[in-house]
């Protein structure tokens, strides 16, 4: 948007939760917050779910040739002396897309016993992983520059450890390690597809990790913002029209 990088800027948020059926040509999560194991966090980013589709052009997710503009208001901004754009109709990338009936989400949850103990080895086996599941994208000495990393942890409170400098060396490990990874596992990295291959139990004889699954249902609803039923056709557009 408007020439920058990225045109869905995650922020600093806690966990990113998708319910399916989006359109994202760029999403940036270089700024949402690192693991806190007390929250069972380990994966924060629930996308891509099902539906869900990113690198998608404009002119796939919105049809331009049928933009509704206002009819007296004038842009200010980039479209100055214009009438301001009221809406986007979706373009054929968006539409007929969202099934009538239920659909099922399902958002991961890991975390692990051990944190916060000069002997957490859990990033050397993190690594560890990604060099043996995920060689043929990140290569079988992915990490190699981190060394060892036994007693780099995470230490609580939950409620203030973002501010502790002890907190500072696993910050700069996860921050390091998204650079590292570069897109090259998806857009969301170490997203909900990775941390389901873990399995609940011990990892080593200090760590024990907990996995768990938790599925939810969505639906269409049945009206846009504007009042106009949904769907128009057999299924619903992806889309939204604010007032």
């Amino acid at each position: 948007m408007n020439g920058a990088p990225a045109d869905w800027f995650v922020g600093s948020i806690l966990n990113f939760y998708s319910y399916g059926y989006n359109r994202i040509g760029s999403i940036d999560f270089n700024q949402i917050l690192v693991p806190c194991p007390e929250w069972f966090d380990l994966s924060r980013k629930h996308y891509p779910q099902v539906g869900d589709k990113d690198g998608s052009a404009a002119i796939d997710a919105l049809d331009l040739t049928n933009i509704h503009y206002h009819s007296s208001i004038l842009s200010a901004g980039t479209d100055a002396g214009q009438p301001i754009i009221l809406s986007y109709p979706p373009g054929l990338g968006s539409t007929d897309q969202i099934p009538t009936g239920q659909y099922t989400l399902n958002m991961v949850h890991a975390g692990y016993t051990g944190y916060g103990q000069p002997t957490d080895d859990f990033l050397n086996h993190l690594l560890d992983k990604l060099r043996t599941d995920h060689a043929d994208i990140l290569g079988d000495d992915f990490g190699s520059e981190f060394s060892d990393l036994t007693g780099t942890t995470w230490y609580g409170p939950a409620q203030t450890w973002p501010s502790d400098p002890a907190n500072a060396a696993w910050i700069t490990f996860w921050r390091n390690l998204d650079t590292d990874i570069n897109g090259r596992m998806g857009a969301a990295g170490l997203n909900d597809n990775f941390w389901s291959t873990y399995q609940t139990g011990p990892i080593s004889d200090k760590i024990y990790l907990t996995v768990t699954t938790d599925s939810q249902s969505a639906q269409l609803i049945q009206s846009d913002q504007l009042g106009n039923a949904r769907p128009r056709g057999g299924k619903g557009d992806i889309g939204a029209i604010e007032k």
